[in-house]
């Protein structure tokens, strides 16, 4: 409005901080993202970077869901003013927001060279989500050795693990245990045999702390927590082999059985597909 005739910067600046401030001040709309931007355009980048790279932060994270590309931008423009040691907080929440956003945008495994250090950089300050994260991008990834790659993924996994809790969330809770489980048995070089009871015994416990009538998700993560047990059983090495044809056979009815509805009809064929390899 016209308020702003006769303004200093820092008067201008101070009233940008007012509205951002109030309550209830929606943090990603429209209005928010342009005084974001015009309160950046009154610092000079020069004379206070850092003051200028908040403002180009706060306008990163709020532009995230409407225009990633901006928020892209935001999030490159501010990590060069921060400094490692003083600033880690703001440098940590720049790297794991653009982590965040080329992760998104993945798809072949070149792509994740980009994305690995942001958030490799963020995973000790936001632990479970970056290293579930890097878990995949690790098992994606082409370059390298196979076996650091390995390694990385599985210990990124373990570090995921330690930072979900059954409780709160039983689905992922079984999604990073059951990835874990998968992961040992890829072991470039490893004991596939010694593995394969390691990956069942994992299996088995994550079965039994999960109540698949609790919600769609917990029944989801049940019914694929069958289809693995199925799949190790058909694998293992140990053992009578009539007898783990038969636990293979059980544990791929249980999924089928298990499956309702809301089970989606991808993971209901593999449940199937699972069956017909049982019988």
């Amino acid at each position: 409005g016209n308020g702003r005739i006769g303004m200093t910067a820092a008067e201008r600046l101070a009233a940008i901080n007012a509205e951002i401030g109030k309550p209830g001040a929606e943090k990603n709309s429209a209005g928010i993202l342009d005084l974001l931007a015009e309160a950046a355009s009154l610092v000079d980048s020069r004379q206070e970077p850092k003051k200028w790279g908040a403002y180009r932060l706060l306008y990163a994270q709020a532009a995230e869901s409407s225009d990633a590309d901006a928020a892209m931008r935001a999030y490159r423009d501010s990590i060069p003013v921060w400094d490692s040691a003083q600033d880690h907080k703001a440098l940590a929440a720049c790297h794991y927001g653009l982590g965040n956003l080329l992760f998104a945008r993945v798809k072949t495994p070149d792509d994740v060279e980009e994305v690995i250090p942001h958030l490799e950089f963020a995973a000790a300050d936001f632990p479970a989500d970056s290293a579930r994260k890097l878990s995949v991008l690790f098992s994606f990834r082409q370059a390298g050795d196979p076996f650091d790659n390995w390694k990385k993924r599985a210990d990124y996994l373990e570090v995921a693990a330690a930072h979900i809790s059954r409780e709160e969330s039983p689905a992922g809770w079984a999604a990073v245990r059951n990835d874990l489980a998968v992961a040992w048995t890829q072991e470039p070089g490893g004991n596939f045999a010694k593995s394969v009871e390691r990956r069942i015994e994992n299996h088995l416990r994550t079965l039994a702390g999960l109540t698949p009538d609790q919600d769609a998700s917990v029944r989801r993560a049940f019914v694929q927590t069958c289809i693995f047990t199925a799949e190790a059983y058909e694998f293992r090495v140990q053992g009578d082999l009539s007898e783990n044809q038969a636990s293979a056979l059980w544990y791929a009815q249980k999924a089928v059985e298990t499956s309702d509805e809301s089970v989606p009809p991808e993971l209901r064929a593999q449940g199937l597909l699972g069956l017909g390899r049982a019988l």
